[in-house]
């Protein structure tokens, strides 16, 4: 299940801005989206927020890993 986990994540980071992708998506039911009014939009939205609170601190450096990473889906996705 982790693995399925992680493979229909990166499916629907790289389908972010398709809604018929994002409303198929299991991850709309892992997440107790499917009674929103849009669950797609919802999903999107998770996403980003989860991808938002992954940015560091001010006080860890900018060439840490951390930051990479961050950098890497912001600019990414």
């Amino acid at each position: 299940m982790y693995e399925s986990f992680w493979r229909e994540l990166l499916r629907v980071l790289n389908h972010l801005y398709d809604p018929y992708e994002l409303a198929t998506s299991p991850l709309v039911r892992l997440f107790g989206l499917e009674h929103e009014e849009n669950p797609a939009s919802s999903l999107r939205r998770l996403l980003i927020d989860g991808i938002t609170a992954l940015r560091p601190d001010a006080s860890v450096p900018v060439n840490s890993n951390s930051w990479r990473f961050y950098l890497l889906l912001t600019h990414r996705y």
